[in-house]
């Protein structure tokens, strides 16, 4: 290496992007290492990983509020329905059980409750299961992304 020109040794290590000699794969002396640069199949990958990310994410912030809101309102629907629903069994039980407007009004209240219910249950469960969907597929992609890097840098 006595006969190589320092510079024209530099220029080779920034052009090759290591600086490692390509026979023997020692490290050149008294040369500092070239920063990481990125290639552009690099930068292509990156770009994919961040666009398939973005393509995966099930729910926006905007989406998560609707959603989160919507389920809250069906859960105070439901505490209402059952506070009407105990109020028309008690007026039932009041009368000894006779047949009138109560026994439809406790009907229609018990029924609405339980459908908010459900619904406020899906909703939740629905909501989970796609955000934890998410994360496992986010998860796998960054170890990909990571075993890709690490390929790249040896």
């Amino acid at each position: 290496m006595s006969k190589a020109h320092r510079s024209c040794l530099l220029e080779w290590i920034h052009y090759n992007g290591s600086n490692r000699c390509e026979i023997c794969k020692a490290d050149f002396a008294d040369v500092p290492p070239q920063p990481e640069r990125t290639t552009h199949n690099q930068q292509q990958a990156l770009q994919i990983l961040t666009w398939e990310l973005e393509r995966s994410r099930p729910f926006t912030r905007r989406k998560r509020l609707m959603l989160g809101s919507t389920i809250m309102m069906l859960v105070l629907v439901t505490c209402l329905m059952c506070g009407v629903t105990v109020s028309a069994e008690r007026s039932i039980i009041r009368n000894d059980f006779k047949m009138d407007d109560y026994n439809s009004l406790f009907s229609i209240c018990a029924g609405f409750m339980f459908f908010c219910l459900t619904m406020a249950a899906g909703l939740t469960g629905m909501w989970v299961m796609m955000e934890c969907c998410y994360y496992i597929y986010r998860r796998r992609i960054l170890r990909h992304a990571h075993r890709f890097a690490q390929n790249a840098n040896v």
